[in-house]
């Protein structure tokens, strides 16, 4: 459905991918884990064309998505979403709620007459578990994990066939944090939309995707099954990753 064959981007003498190549098929779910500044968060902005590789193509459904028309590219931004980290980035501070929520129906649903979008927005609002009241609330009236569920929102009210998430729920409280995981996975399951999650947690790696792949250096240096790998990391930087992850978890020092 959505490839990635050998995408290649740099910034001056930096590079952030370096040959990156991996494929998302309807109901996959796939954590991308690596340090910051490996080039995960690179990948996904590459992904959704929202930065253009400076090697290698993005394929849609067997498509280049550089060749893609104005119906095909209008298409793709639909079924393609990208969930980033930074709601206080991502939401207009002056947008109600549900304004926010509409806004990607407004933009590439134009079929849909106004009422039709609303009662979308307030259905994806519901599905989020966000309150009734919340629809004319401002996003700094809400907490962390609502602004978080109002991205989700967003993100999904175009139901489309790949979400992309950013380190979503990154800063959030574990109990928080662990309700919305539950909802994606419900939600993913629900549409069998394939995910691909950003994190430098393998932890969270292990409660939301079913694959891995390791990033270390703008390459993907390990790759598979999320419980196996974990269980017997072979690549020197999945072995650390595992390592921090444990030494966090049981209150260690530095592996």
């Amino acid at each position: 459905m959505l490839a990635a064959c050998d995408l290649r981007k740099s910034y001056g003498s930096v590079t952030a991918l370096d040959g990156v190549s991996l494929d998302l098929h309807p109901g996959d779910s796939l954590a991308i884990v690596g340090e910051s500044g490996s080039g995960k968060s690179t990948l996904l902005r590459c992904l959704a064309w929202l930065e253009q590789p400076g090697g290698g193509y993005v394929r849609f459904e067997g498509a280049p998505v550089m060749e893609l028309d104005t119906t095909g590219r209008r298409e793709f931004r639909r079924r393609v979403q990208l969930m980033l980290q930074d709601a206080a980035q991502a939401l207009n501070p002056r947008w109600r709620a549900l304004a926010l929520v509409r806004e990607p129906l407004d933009l590439l649903r134009p079929d849909l007459d106004a009422t039709a979008r609303e009662t979308l927005a307030r259905r994806c609002m519901e599905r989020v578990a966000l309150p009734d009241w919340a629809a004319d609330r401002l996003p700094g009236e809400f907490s962390g994990g609502q602004r978080q569920r109002i991205l989700l929102a967003r993100a999904i009210v175009l139901d489309p066939s790949v979400l992309l998430l950013d380190e979503p729920f990154a800063g959030l409280d574990p109990p928080v944090q662990g309700e919305l995981l539950a909802l994606l996975r419900h939600l993913r399951a629900e549409r069998q939309m394939a995910t691909a999650f950003v994190t430098h947690d393998p932890g969270l790696a292990a409660a939301v995707a079913d694959k891995i792949a390791v990033f270390g250096r703008g390459r993907i240096v390990e790759h598979g099954p999320t419980a196996g790998l974990l269980a017997q990391p072979v690549h020197p930087t999945t072995r650390l990753l595992v390592a921090c992850h444990k030494a966090r978890l049981f209150g260690g020092g530095s592996p």
